[in-house]
């Protein structure tokens, strides 16, 4: 699985029964967080233990991808699964930090 827009692309990087893993990289603003969306979901349907979303090669992240992601959590569970972020770049961090949802998300 990879997609590809102007300003964002997300290859799966793993994909076991304990680990789906994805690797987005670019800038997510409000037409890019649909796409996303769409990827997220497709990892939803793995039935993986776990979600795994690396964004430390994001430079932006707009209101619309913290829906994204945040909804992604709480399909998650539904889904059998457990989401989380990894390896944030700064831009990211910043902005999860900012929106309080850096201890929800944020791979531990």
């Amino acid at each position: 699985m990879a997609t590809t827009t102007s300003q964002l692309s997300i290859t799966a990087r793993e994909h076991t029964n304990e680990k789906f893993y994805l690797m987005a990289q670019g800038h997510i603003g409000a037409w890019e967080a649909c796409e996303l969306q769409v990827e997220l979901n497709k990892a939803l349907d793995s039935k993986s233990a776990l979600l795994v979303l690396d964004m430390s090669l994001v430079n932006f992240l707009s209101s619309a991808g913290i829906r994204v992601l945040l909804g992604t959590y709480k399909k998650a569970p539904s889904a059998g699964m457990k989401f989380c972020v990894a390896c944030p770049s700064e831009a990211v961090k910043h902005v999860l930090w900012m929106s309080a949802l850096d201890e929800m998300l944020l791979e531990k």
